[in-house]
């Protein structure tokens, strides 16, 4: 179900759930989904960057998703600007 930009709204849902500091009413309305409605997941908008996320709920998993082989992440190459783009710093203990 896509929470993003007017998802909310359209469905008469309080921007609490998107934008709230705490986490209540958006895991609230999340188990109100799983429970009340079929959908496999939420995409819906970070409440501090906007960026798009996604929750996949675990009836989605069996069957309908297919997992591929593993990379470590440490060792992907756009790992870094990835992190410099968020202002993430790593820093090693001696």
């Amino acid at each position: 179900m896509n929470l993003r930009t007017t998802g909310l709204l359209g469905r008469g849902v309080s921007t609490n759930a998107a934008r709230a500091k705490t986490q209540h009413s958006s895991r609230e309305l999340s188990q109100t989904l799983y429970d009340e409605f079929d959908v496999d997941g939420v995409l819906y908008a970070s409440r501090l960057t906007s960026a798009k996320c996604v929750a996949v709920y675990d009836r989605a998993v069996t069957g309908k998703l297919v997992s591929t082989a593993v990379n470590s992440l440490s060792l992907h190459p756009q790992l870094t600007d990835a992190l410099n783009s968020i202002n993430v710093s790593i820093e090693f203990d001696p």
